[in-house]
């Protein structure tokens, strides 16, 4: 049908397709191993601020990645189009990496500073981790950038 509607969990008959919602579910099962958000709000205002960054670094590269999902011409053409980034082309961002890639190199020396060991929260794996990895994941198919050493 053309309609996006991925991730899913089927439980109990009843199906669920929010992130958070089937992680929360699957974590309630038994004893959970996730700590409750931290509600970090520094952690959320870098996301926000760097959004559209992030976008300008990874969707030109996204577009040609060799990922499963973009194995037809068709099936790229609309991921690129419904994926377009505001106030430029991906050809554009690209040629502008090296800015963009300066630019989140620095702000990932700031996102650093916010970062305590390997989890998000001192208290351990959280919610906050879930939230937060998942957006540096994606950097990692930038060629350039510089991960800062840990504290």
């Amino acid at each position: 049908t053309g309609k996006k509607v991925l991730p899913i969990l089927e439980l109990e008959g009843a199906a669920m397709s929010e992130s958070l919602d089937i992680v929360a579910k699957i974590d309630a099962i038994g004893a959970p191993l996730l700590a409750k958000a931290a509600e970090r709000k520094d952690i959320d205002q870098w996301l926000t601020d760097n959004k559209e960054l992030i976008r300008k670094v990874t969707r030109p590269r996204d577009a040609r990645a060799l990922f499963p999902e973009f194995a037809t011409k068709a099936a790229r053409a609309m991921w690129v189009k419904n994926h377009q980034l505001s106030g430029t082309s991906f050809e554009a961002a690209f040629m502008a990496s090296e800015e963009y890639l300066k630019q989140l190199n620095g702000e990932l020396e700031k996102l650093a500073e916010m970062i305590h060991g390997d989890t998000v929260n001192e208290g351990g794996v959280s919610y906050d981790d879930i939230t937060l990895w998942p957006n540096l994941r994606r950097l990692t198919i930038a060629k350039g950038l510089l991960w800062p050493e840990k504290p």
